[in-house]
């Protein structure tokens, strides 16, 4: 018996929103586990060898600096600087930094110095798997007798520009990614470098120490944020001005951070470019835009900006005027085919 139209249209519109609920699910779960996964955790020390004692001051050592990031936009960013004993090639600090997002102003003309405090005070969370595959790399290639014949041959530019190229090699095959790569060695004293170590142990003052712990509760406590976009609708979205915290609109997420390249992810297998998210705040800045602030998960949330004219993109529900919009996902469409042919099969067996 023929189906009627109206039930038809029943089944069209429970299908969408088990569809919507299945995904909406999956990205919840993933986002939840991010929050909880990420959200407590401490910044990663940049620190990765320190010297197991004074450096002679008398010495000179050999220092690298080398800062490295993707060739795609948005991708992963890095950099790290290293001393070594000049006769053993014993390699005695590394700091290293990676990441996504980080490090806009790093310039290898700076000091070691310079750039370690840099690396120590950005901002953007580590990438901990990032990390651990370079420092291994660099652990592997930057092995003693390479120090040692670097240091050795300090004026040699090719014999130094071989040893960029064979580090970025390594770095690409490692990380199947494609990089680029600026690599800077020098000879500097024992004298400055130890000036340096001996500064960042100094013993801290009690009021500092009670300034710093309360720093350390407060990097406990805080939240994750990442940046955020607007999908533009000019049909059926809801213009910017308009809305109100509890309402819900769809956003994209710009990478920025190892949390957000981890989100994009897992939208990107779930099949999604964007996320439902409700507005906690709408903000007018002093420019004529609006800034919003919604919630992604517990513990993770999402800031944008857009214009007060802006008509964005909500969910169906949140817009009852919108003509279609439950059939605006290509993944409700693949449902409901494969169900209208399943149909179809049986019709032909009874048949």
């Amino acid at each position: 018996m023929p189906q009627s139209s109206e039930s038809f249209h029943k089944t069209k519109e429970k299908l969408h929103k088990s569809v919507e609920e299945m995904r909406r699910s999956n990205l919840s779960s993933a986002l939840e586990r991010l929050s909880k996964k990420g959200a407590p955790k401490a910044k990663i020390p940049v620190s990765e060898i320190k010297p197991s004692g004074p450096l002679d001051e008398n010495s000179m050592y050999l220092s690298m600096k080398a800062l490295f990031r993707t060739r795609s936009t948005g991708g992963a960013w890095g950099m790290f600087v290293l001393l070594a004993d000049g006769l053993s090639g014993e390699i005695l600090y590394l700091a290293l930094w990676t990441g996504y997002g980080g490090l806009k102003n790093a310039d290898l003309k700076a000091s070691w110095q310079a750039l370690s405090v840099l690396m120590e005070e950005e901002a953007s969370l580590q990438d901990k798997e990032l990390r651990k595959k370079v420092v291994s790399i660099i652990e592997d290639f930057f092995n003693p007798p390479t120090m040692n014949r670097l240091a050795s041959e300090i004026e040699d530019l090719e014999m130094i520009e071989k040893a960029r190229e064979g580090f970025l090699s390594d770095l690409d095959r490692a990380l199947s990614l494609s990089f680029e790569l600026s690599l800077t060695v020098e000879m500097v004293s024992g004298r400055d470098s130890q000036k340096y170590f001996d500064d960042r142990t100094r013993p801290v003052s009690s009021k500092e120490g009670e300034e710093g712990e309360g720093e350390k509760q407060a990097v406990e406590v805080r939240k994750v944020s990442v940046l955020c976009g607007v999908i533009v609708d000019p049909v059926r979205g809801r213009a910017i001005s308009s809305l109100r915290t509890g309402d819900l609109i769809y956003v994209t997420i710009k990478e920025g951070s190892a949390v957000a390249h981890a989100i994009r992810q897992a939208m990107a297998k779930g099949g999604t470019d964007r996320i439902p998210a409700p507005i906690l705040d709408v903000s007018p800045t002093s420019t004529g835009s609006v800034e919003v602030l919604v919630e992604l998960s517990e513990g993770i949330y999402g800031k944008l900006l857009a214009g007060e004219s802006y008509k964005v993109a909500v969910p169906a529900e949140s817009n009852q005027q919108s003509s279609g919009g439950m059939w605006s996902s290509p993944l409700a469409w693949m449902f409901f085919f494969l169900l209208a042919s399943l149909l179809l099969a049986l019709f032909i067996l009874i048949n």
